[in-house]
């Protein structure tokens, strides 16, 4: 805080209205290199879903520079940004376990150079490891700590949504028979009634039917018109089905992977949380910095893709396909408003025809 500010913040706690600075604070804010990369961060703390990354994001959205009507408040979200900044690196929330490279932009790359704390003071692991002031049992209290917190956060954000999402599958089923009926409820028994007409028409013995389907009159052409639209109706209501169930498709199979795979998750965490204490370990004993990358100890990573994949919108995977699914459903409806007036045409001249003792 630069003298000018502090005479603007004892003004206004005078009652002297300062109101019009307040931007200034704010354009400083929103022009410093600091905010601009924070705001990146944050988009990446939003798909790197860890319980650090969670915490982090919920104390930015406490921070709304919109909502700041005074200038002490300005001045404090001035330095919650700066503080923001310096936790929302991702170098905190990497869990080696789980870590995917793709989806965040770090120059970490190895064991060795991720964080750690002893007495309150940070430090990456390999200067932990090389110096000479900590001693071997501090060290080794230091990464037994750090790797069953890896541990833990995988188990939270891994094992225990893989359960949610199988327990979620369970009891969806009547849900999604609900869906399935409700989606189908209207289109089907219409189906089945224009099936079922066109069947007593072309299969019947009466002769009145014998010549709706090989006289030429108007009857005879509602049957035609009828029996076209009908067909066509069918078919966008599979079509539609279709492509349904290939929106579909890849969640159910990642669910069936996942419920195959549920042990061996299990493993692979209690497996990955082992070895990486033990290679830290050998580390503090030979006094060497461990350069082993990341991607060679995230053993659930995998198992993290399918679960984050599984917890988007369906909307979120593939706007495309969102949108030919909102083509296929507006053919479907306007066949089925076809349908039901080539319907309605048809069973209209069969009446006509019937009360007149013939076909018209």
């Amino acid at each position: 805080m630069n003298p000018r500010e502090k005479v603007l913040l004892l003004a206004e706690m005078f009652g002297v209205d300062v109101s019009d600075k307040i931007s200034d604070v704010l354009k400083e804010i929103e022009n410093n290199n600091h905010y601009k990369q924070l705001v990146i961060n944050v988009e990446m703390a939003k798909k790197y879903q860890v319980p650090y990354s969670q915490n982090f994001l919920k104390e930015y959205e406490e921070t709304k520079l919109a909502n700041i009507s005074s200038f002490k408040d300005a001045l404090v979200a001035r330095a919650k940004i700066d503080y923001l900044y310096q936790i929302s690196q991702p170098k905190y929330f990497i869990n080696p376990i789980m870590f995917n490279p793709l989806e965040m932009s770090t120059n970490i790359t190895t064991i060795g150079e991720l964080p750690c704390y002893f007495k309150n003071k940070e430090y990456s692991i390999n200067q932990l490891i090389v110096n000479p002031d900590i001693k071997y049992n501090d060290k080794i209290k230091v990464i037994k700590e750090l790797t069953n917190k890896w541990r833990e956060d995988a188990k939270n954000t891994v094992i225990d949504e893989i359960n949610h999402q199988l327990m979620g599958k369970k009891q969806n089923k009547l849900k999604n028979i609900v869906y399935a009926f409700k989606r189908g409820l209207v289109f089907y028994i219409f189906i089945i009634l224009g099936v079922a007409l066109f069947l007593v028409t072309i299969f019947s013995s009466s002769e009145f039917f014998h010549s709706v389907v090989h006289d030429t009159n108007v009857t005879s052409i509602a049957f035609f018109i009828y029996s076209i639209i009908l067909f066509l109706f069918m078919g966008a209501d599979a079509l539609d089905a279709h492509a349904e169930r290939s929106r579909t498709f890849e969640k159910e199979y990642c669910l069936y992977y996942l419920k195959s795979h549920a042990y061996l998750a299990i493993t692979n965490l209690e497996d990955a949380a082992f070895n990486i204490r033990e290679l830290l370990i050998k580390g503090i004993k030979e006094k060497k910095p461990v350069d082993t990358n990341i991607t060679k100890i995230n053993y659930l990573v995998n198992f993290r893709r399918i679960v984050l994949f599984l917890n988007l919108d369906d909307k979120e995977i593939d706007e495309n396909m969102e949108s030919l699914l909102n083509v296929y459903h507006g053919i479907r409806v306007t066949m089925l408003v076809t349908f039901i007036l080539s319907f309605l045409f048809y069973g209209l001249c069969l009446v006509i025809s019937l009360l007149n003792g013939g076909v018209i």
